[in-house]
């Protein structure tokens, strides 16, 4: 709800308490207006902290339920697949692939990585890949660059080196963050401003529907 001082804050909880119906419209519609404001942001949020393209991030973040007087939720969904390195900023170099993946940081050179011919199934973009062989000294020097062990990049750690002694020149495309771990991250960052505008809302919403 909005900041009042003091001597207002009587006044505005003895107006909700009289008008409870009116304080539900007002609220919904000011959570329906943040959560199109939150989106915005976090687009904005995310293609600020990464090479990502903001049609490629806003297609990936959607509302799948707005909030009703009766049910004051809103849900906002973000794609859990990781995404492909080949969304963001690359160039080939003399031994492979550099990848720039935060605008804050420079391009990474992954050697003997590759850009593949073909489309992936089920997608019109091309993937950058190594052979199992590569990928596991890949995926290890990542675990070294201070995100840390989890038991599910100990599993991944295990299949690609059961792949490169099986399958040594079968290929691992390879990704990076989720739209959702992106979403995540920014959420942090983007609460002040996600509040003010909540509290901005209902007041506005309230005094109109109260008149």
């Amino acid at each position: 709800m909005t900041v009042y001082d003091a001597k207002s804050l009587d006044k505005l909880i003895g107006k909700i308490k009289t008008k409870p119906k009116t304080a539900d419209r007002a609220a919904a519609l000011a959570i329906n207006k943040t959560v199109t404001f939150s989106i915005s942001e976090a687009v904005r949020d995310i293609t600020t902290e990464t090479t990502l393209q903001p049609s490629y991030v806003n297609g990936h973040i959607k509302r799948v339920s707005r909030a009703a007087p009766h049910n004051l939720k809103a849900v906002v969904v973000a794609n859990t697949r990781e995404t492909l390195l080949t969304r963001y900023q690359y160039h080939k170099t003399e031994d492979g692939i550099a990848v720039r993946i935060n605008r804050r940081g420079g391009f990474q050179n992954i050697p003997n990585a590759r850009v593949m011919k073909t489309p992936l199934r089920g997608s019109f973009k091309t993937g950058i890949a190594l052979s199992n062989k590569h990928a596991v000294g890949h995926f290890k020097q990542g675990l070294h660059k201070g995100r840390g062990r989890t038991p599910g990049k100990s599993r991944k750690l295990q299949k690609i080196i059961q792949k490169a002694r099986t399958k040594p020149y079968k290929v691992q495309v390879l990704h990076s963050r989720s739209i959702n771990q992106l979403f995540v991250s920014a959420r942090g960052r983007m609460q002040p401003a996600v509040k003010s505008k909540l509290r901005t809302e209902f007041k506005k919403d309230f005094r109109r529907l109260s008149r």
